[in-house]
């Protein structure tokens, strides 16, 4: 069946950008490489260009693709801190990221979610996840207690050993999953004693608590994180509107 044949009667150019995103995520193109042009795809497609420059628009757009006038397409790489962090909306007065790049792992496991991790990711009955907990710091000082589950089966994770101390967006690429949007929520709460022990604080001290669920493109949600954050001194949560 040709390419054109497999397409539905739905929207044509978001059919044809699924398509391109599936070859993406096959790692039929990797990250940082060129992508043929317009052209020779809408041939191959059996497209009109307009349809496929759409498609490509629709890709650039969902952060999968880049367009650089005069050279082309190119297939995004999620590990340029840029992207990598791209969900982190935490900064100090410098206006650096805090705690993104310096995290310890306290402790991993494959488990059966709790009723509110299955409930955040939409899981049903047999899903598994991927816990993890860890301790961030900024110049040396412990500002941020996560508590991180992945939806297994989303990411096809049987096992730890692609996962360790992860980035959720150039893991998501790795495993051919593209992530589109975040959720969040903020809280004050006070900390527990294991908490304020990690993060230099005394037990009860404020401390702002962030809920956040990253959806794919697809709309599945396929991390929920909580984290409890010592904001004291120069550091802010920042979010951008237009």
């Amino acid at each position: 069946m040709s390419s054109r044949e497999s397409l539905t009667r739905s929207v044509l150019y978001l059919q044809v950008a699924a398509a391109l995103a599936e070859r993406i995520a096959s790692g039929q193109w990797q990250p940082g490489f060129p992508m043929p042009n317009e052209a020779d795809l809408a041939r191959e497609f059996g497209v009109s260009v307009g349809t496929m420059r759409k498609a490509l628009d629709k890709l650039e757009e969902d952060r999968i693709v880049t367009r650089k006038h005069g050279r082309g397409t190119f297939v995004l790489d999620h590990r340029a801190d840029d992207l990598a962090f791209r969900f982190s909306r935490i900064f100090d007065d410098a206006g650096r990221r805090v705690g993104d790049r310096h995290a310890t792992v306290l402790s991993q496991e494959i488990d059966v979610p709790t009723r509110i991790e299955r409930s955040a990711l939409g899981l049903g009955a047999g899903q598994k996840v991927v816990r993890t907990r860890r301790l961030r710091t900024h110049d040396g000082r412990p500002c941020r207690y996560d508590v991180a589950c992945l939806a297994c089966e989303r990411l096809a994770l049987t096992d730890l050993t692609s996962v360790g101390d992860y980035l959720i967006v150039p893991l998501a690429q790795t495993r051919g999953v593209h992530l589109s949007r975040a959720v969040e929520r903020l809280t004050i709460g006070e900390a527990s004693a294991e908490v304020a022990s990690l993060l230099h604080l005394e037990a009860g001290s404020a401390v702002l608590r962030l809920y956040r669920v990253i959806h794919s493109a697809d709309d599945e949600p396929i991390e929920w994180r909580v984290s409890e954050c010592n904001l004291q001194g120069e550091h802010h949560y920042m979010a951008e509107m237009g």
